[in-house]
């Protein structure tokens, strides 16, 4: 009945167990390192699609890194500005890598990235880095019926429907995606 004396450890509790000697009369113990669970999701989608309730909805507890934040000023109001749109995702890459190497369980990227080439790096690296990747595609305007002038109604950025229907030409599927 090995189950007694199992004890299960993360990486912090086995640098206190190698340290403590066992005493003469004592039962063996097994320490198996039990790591913790370390998961990337990125969201892919049109805007107004639901990604951001997705994962406020399914992923509370996660750190969320998104170029969209960028454009929050203090008093909490969005100021979209193409002209630093760039600047924006490279900022947004900052808070991931921070995420990670702070070795964040739960880390959510939460942009369009409607091109397989706007996330690689994000997946490449948290993959790298030992974590799970999971890709979530929002299906509404991708998948299903939904309209980009639904979308542009119902997106919270104000992103009109001319610009969704660009977007939505650039999509490329991947391998990994699944369908929410």
């Amino acid at each position: 009945m090995m189950d007694k004396y199992l004890r299960y450890m993360n990486d912090n509790d086995i640098q206190q167990a190698l340290m403590m000697q066992a005493s003469a009369d004592a039962e063996p113990t097994v320490f198996v390192n039990v790591p913790k669970r370390k998961e990337v999701v990125i969201m892919r989608g049109l805007p107004g699609s639901g990604k951001s309730t997705f994962v406020e909805e399914n992923f509370e507890d996660a750190y969320v890194c998104s170029a969209d934040k960028f454009f929050i000023d203090n008093k909490g109001n969005y100021n979209f500005d193409v002209r630093r749109l760039s600047e924006a995702h490279q900022w947004c890459m900052e808070e991931f890598i921070d995420a990670l190497f702070d070795k964040e369980e739960l880390v959510v990227v939460d942009n369009t990235n409607m091109c397989n080439w706007e996330y690689t790096n994000y997946e490449v690296l948290a993959e790298h880095l030992g974590y799970n990747v999971r890709i979530i595609v929002m299906a509404a305007g991708l998948h299903d019926e939904t309209t980009v002038t639904t979308l542009a109604k119902r997106n919270s950025h104000g992103v009109d429907a001319e610009t969704i229907e660009r977007m939505k030409g650039r999509y490329q599927e991947g391998v990994r995606d699944e369908i929410a």
